[in-house]
């Protein structure tokens, strides 16, 4: 019986722990002449969360990255699945989620808008 009781449990640890564990990314788009590098050489003026439930499946907020950029031409869109968010969607086992999305604007485009 302790056997049993045992081998139940590291089951269920193996698929708690494979369906918890998640891996981070971060993916840059970029718009205009601006370069999709590591290197853009961009000012960050804005930041929003994309909250999904049901593991993707249902929308709840995607932020309008044009309105976020502004009048800006030339941006850099960094999607991220960061430590936070792979805490959240964890913790909630992947009912609820979330993304960080971050825009950074040009400094000629900065300059040009100000």
């Amino acid at each position: 019986m302790k056997n049993l009781i045992k081998y139940v449990a590291t089951i269920l640890l193996v698929i708690f722990t494979s369906l918890s564990i998640q891996g981070c990314y971060v993916h840059r788009h970029g718009v205009g002449n601006a370069s999709s590098s590591r290197d853009f050489n961009g000012k960050k003026v804005a930041s929003a969360k994309a909250v999904y439930l049901f593991w993707g499946l249902i929308t709840l907020n995607n932020p309008s990255v044009s309105e976020m950029a502004g009048n800006a031409k030339n941006y850099q869109i960094k999607t991220s699945y960061n430590y936070i968010d792979c805490l959240i969607s964890s913790l909630t086992g992947g009912l609820f989620s979330t993304r960080t999305v971050k825009v950074f604007v040009s400094k000629e485009d900065l300059k040009r808008v100000d």
